[in-house]
């Protein structure tokens, strides 16, 4: 099977791609899974939980955001194991719920924070290339669709696309998002 380069998504996971995943991102997603949990061990735990599932479901899954899909299923499996410990009271169930409202609210912040960001990286490229990436990522609609739209090939769409995002995520990069 052959590696797929992450920052592409993964669409096949053999073992050198799983392991360059796990130096990639363990520590990171442990250190979101000990600040939720408040528990080494239990974060521990989670996270090779989450490697484990991501292992076992490696034929099944194609992952476009590796590092997103990692962090969501950590915070989910996270949310799990609190319910599982023990029966909250209702003082305990409102810190969850609380718990919960702020990662959500720290979503989207970071996720308001970084289209602001790719809005400003848009602005150097034409009209046209600005509003293709915006029906693409903004509307949901595929390259045919765009192809359509502007009477050009889906693989001068492609093309167009795959320069501007490549573009964006340099920028990205230099800025400090990874």
């Amino acid at each position: 099977m052959p590696t797929v380069k992450l920052d592409n998504g993964i669409t096949e996971i053999d073992c050198t791609t799983f392991r360059r995943v796990y130096e990639m991102y363990w520590n990171k997603v442990y250190c979101y899974a000990r600040r939720i949990l408040e528990d080494e061990q239990g974060a521990e735990d989670v996270v090779q939980q989450v490697f484990v599932s991501l292992w076992e479901r490696r034929n099944e899954i194609q992952i476009h955001h590796v590092e997103n899909y990692l962090i969501r299923s950590v915070k989910y499996a996270c949310l799990s194991q609190m319910k599982k410990r023990k029966r909250y009271t209702d003082d305990e169930q409102l810190s969850v719920d609380t718990k919960r409202s702020e990662l959500r609210t720290d979503d989207n912040i970071l996720y308001q924070e970084l289209e602001r960001m790719i809005e400003r990286l848009l602005v150097p490229f034409t009209d046209k290339c600005q509003e293709m990436f915006r029906m693409r990522f903004h509307d949901g609609l595929d390259n045919q669709s765009i192809a359509t739209h502007f009477d050009l090939s889906e693989k001068t769409i492609r093309n167009k696309l795959s320069m501007t995002i490549q573009t964006i995520r340099e920028k990205l990069k230099t800025a400090g998002y990874k």
